[in-house]
Parts: structure tokens; C-alpha cells; sequence
């Protein structure tokens, strides 16, 4: 049932592939792959008082396929995880992990793309999602930064479609539509969907002046309590290259905000300027500086200066090295997660340090910090501290062990939403050779 929709995408998808074509042109991988892991944590309750100990084992297999053409690849993965709980039973449950990625050059200059990762676990968090992607890694995934605190199973599944076309150059155009839904079997939580088409396009008028303009329109439908809403977002962005490693952008973003029940309408005035310098072959930095006006319809209007920041560094000397900064200040509307809390200020920061300590063992520290402000729920504030770090030892090319541990940090004026947690995970992941088949 919660998988359906995922399934639905594999299908459309294998109505798209050539399959005669593809058996016989095509380059095709079968991946098996299993993970065990043991895992303690310090309150599994995620409480402020009475905190509780456990021990969690998964053992997880994985089965991957993959089919690689010219003009045309797809990569099916699928894992489910089956949990034991040393004192609470009751919790012991199945985890379901698939994903989907199918690209296609359908002509010359343009490709399509369908992505779709289907998602059912216990885990209130998952501490990995947090952790600070570089930037050639991809970070699409939605971050929940509401308070989850119960053990009951919860399921996700996001999809998107995209269709790209190349123009000119550096001219390029994009248009798709991106389908997330969530399940909950807690009666806490509100099950909801999003329905978000969007179009982009990015055209350079001159060598040194490009323009870019997207929309994006997002409907959020909800089961319980919260309202229906369509959301409208537009924005142009005129970008100017003064040298080659150096880019100045001034941005305007509108956004309007159309419940269907008594929850108050606004809209949001967003101008800002920012800076793109890649003062190195592998820095990269970058900087932008706005300022939003809420204009709401009864209430009075809002309004706060915020700052985006984004440094990268990778250094190359007898063994490497890489650290990226990450923070500033901004707004979003908190939907679709554990908790739907509308319109929130937040602050952010975040840093990752990865090292390889030897030729099989690397080490990777993080820490991150967000603070949250919901304006619409009573002033609301949530401050979450997350320190993390790792080790992971390359015992062969087919097997890694892995010491993981994260120590979280909850700190609300809701008393009743805070929490401490130490979570330690060991996990041993096998991936053997792929099968290959031609």
C-alpha cells in the first residue's frame, strides 16, 4: 500500500525504455550488498526526563540494479531492514528503503529525468541526512527540523519529473513536477501530500550578463487539522560576470500564500544581492545578503534582514583533506514533515571535516546548529545542536566498517519538546562485485 506510488513511477519509467534495445545494447549491473549494524542510544524515548537506554540490530540487505546505454540509464535499489529491539519488542518492525533514478537524452540538447525514493523506517531522525553534503554531492532531500519523538513507522515517498533543454552555450530551460506524500501511522502526526510543478530558465544575454527567471507553484493538502493551501513563488535573478572566477547576482523572489480555510493569507516581498568567488581550483565561496517583508492579511506585516554564507575548501597534500562551512538566516513555510507549523525564521550553521587518516581509514566530523522560529505557533522557538563524527575502515574493496556518533541537542521554550540523545552506531556494510551482464 505505502509503496504504490513508487511503483507506479518504476512502471512509467519502464514505459519509456526500449526494452529489447536496452537487453541488447545496454551494459547491465546486479549489485548485492548487506549491512548489519548495531546501534545504542541513550533515550529512546527522546524525553527531558526519564531517559531510557536501548540497544537497536539491523541487518539490512540491499539488491541494485543498474542499466547504462548511450543515451539512456536506469538505477533500481531496494533494501529492507529488519529491526530487533533488545527490551521493547513492540518495536521491532521492517524498514524500507527504494530509489529510482532514469535518465534519457531524448534529443540532442535535451534530457529527462524521473527520481523517486520511497522511504518507511521508526527512526523519529535520520542523522546521516543532516550531515553536510560537499558540492558535488547532491543534497535534494527534504530536511525535517520539526520534533519527532515516537517509534511508531512513518513512510515517504518523493518523486520528481524533470525535462531539460540546452539552447545556447550556457542557455538552458527546465520545467517538471514534484510529488511528495507522508504517512504516518502515529495519531500525532498528520499525514499530507504536495503536489509542486515548476519552471525554470537561465539565458545570458551577453557574455558577461545572464538572466534567470523560475516559478513554482505548490498545492498542500493535509488529513487532520492543518488547511489546504496553494502557494505561488516566482523569481528573476540578473547575474553579472566581472572576471572569471567572479560573480556578482541581484534577485527578486515574490511568494503568495492562499489557504482555503481560516488560516491568514500573505505574501512575501524577498530583493537580495550576492557573490560567487572561486578564489581556488577547489574554494569556492559564496555570499548573499537579503531582506523580506510579510505582508499579511489581518495581521500586521513582518519583516528581517537575513544572511546566506557558503564556504568549501579541499586540500590535497599526502593525504586529503576536505572541510566546508555552511550558515546564515532566511524563512521558509514548515510543511509536510512531523510537524506542519507554517511560516518560520530560522539560523543556521553548519561544518563538515573529513580526513584520510590512512590509505583504509577515514575520519569525518561534523557539527551542526539551526534555530527555528515559528511565528505563526505562539513564538515558538527550537534550538537543535547535532555534533557528529566517524570512522570508517576499508577492510577490503568489498567490505567497511563503520564507528559512528552523534549526540543531538533539543532546546525549546516548549519545555516538553526538549531532549538530549547520545546515539552510537557500529555497522558492518558488504558490497561484493557486481554481476555483469552485457
Amino acid at each position: 500500500m505505502y509503496s504504490v506510488y513508487f511503483f507506479l513511477t518504476v512502471l512509467c519509467c519502464l514505459l519509456f525504455v526500449d526494452v529489447q534495445y536496452s537487453w541488447a545494447r545496454m551494459q547491465v549491473y546486479l549489485r548485492p550488498g548487506l549491512t548489519v549494524s548495531e546501534e545504542y542510544t541513550d533515550n529512546v524515548g527522546l524525553t527531558e526526563d526519564d531517559e531510557e537506554s536501548e540497544w537497536i540490530t539491523a541487518i539490512s540487505p540491499r539488491l541494485t540494479l543498474d542499466l547504462v546505454g548511450k543515451t539512456q540509464d536506469l538505477y533500481l535499489s531496494y533494501s529492507p531492514g529488519f529491526v530487533y529491539y533488545a527490551d521493547r519488542e513492540e518495536n521491532n518492525t521492517v524498514r524500507h528503503s527504494a530509489d529510482l533514478n532514469y535518465r534519457a537524452q531524448v534529443a540532442k540538447q535535451t534530457v529527462l529525468t524521473v527520481r523517486d525514493s520511497f522511504v518507511r523506517t521508526e527512526k523519529p531522525y535520520d542523522p546521516e541526512n543532516y550531515r553536510l553534503r560537499f558540492p558535488d554531492q547532491a543534497e535534494d532531500q527534504r530536511l525535517d527540523y520539526t520534533i519527532r519523538r515516537n517509534r511508531e513507522p512513518h513512510s515517504s515517498n518523493a518523486a520528481t519529473i524533470n525535462l531539460s533543454h540546452r539552447f545556447g552555450k550556457k542557455d538552458n530551460l527546465n520545467f517538471g513536477y514534484r510529488f511528495y506524500r507522508l504517512w504516518d501511522q502515529s495519531p500525532r502526526v498528520e499525514d499530507s501530500r504536495e503536489h509542486s510543478p515548476y519552471f525554470n530558465v537561465s539565458h545570458w544575454l551577453t557574455p558577461q550578463l545572464g538572466l534567470t527567471m523560475s516559478t513554482r507553484y505548490t498545492r498542500g493538502e493535509f488529513e487532520k487539522d492543518t488547511d489546504t493551501f496553494n502557494r505561488w513563488t516566482g523569481s528573476v535573478r540578473v547575474v553579472r560576470n566581472f572576471t572569471k572566477f567572479f560573480d556578482g547576482y541581484a534577485q527578486y523572489t515574490h511568494t503568495v500564500l492562499d489557504h482555503t480555510g481560516e488560516t491568514e493569507d500573505y505574501q512575501v516581498y524577498d530583493p537580495s544581492l550576492g557573490i560567487a568567488w572561486r578564489f581556488a581550483e577547489d574554494t569556492n565561496l559564496g555570499l548573499g545578503l537579503g531582506y523580506y517583508i510579510r505582508d499579511r492579511e489581518q495581521s500586521g506585516s513582518n519583516s528581517g534582514l537575513y544572511i546566506k554564507a557558503d564556504l568549501s575548501k579541499g586540500w590535497d597534500i599526502s593525504r586529503r583533506t576536505s572541510i566546508r562551512f555552511t550558515g546564515g538566516s532566511g524563512y521558509e513555510q514548515t510543511y509536510f514533515g512531523a510537524e506542519n507549523l507554517g511560516f518560520t525564521k530560522y539560523y543556521e550553521g553548519r561544518a563538515r571535516l573529513t580526513h584520510a587518516l590512512s590509505r583504509r581509514l577515514d575520519s569525518d566530523v561534523s557539527v551542526i546548529f539551526r534555530r527555528n522560529e515559528y511565528t505563526d505557533r505562539n513564538n515558538r522557538e527550537d534550538d537543535i545542536w547535532s555534533f557528529q563524527g566517524a570512522l570508517h575502515w576499508v577492510m577490503r574493496e568489498w567490505a567497511v566498517l563503520s564507528l559512528e556518533d552523534t549526540y543531538r541537542i533539543v532546546d525549546s521554550n516548549l519545555e516538553r519538546r526538549e531532549y538530549k540523545e547520545n546515539r552510537i552506531i557500529l555497522s558492518l556494510s558488504l558490497h561484493p562485485k557486481p554481476f555483469l551482464f552485457k
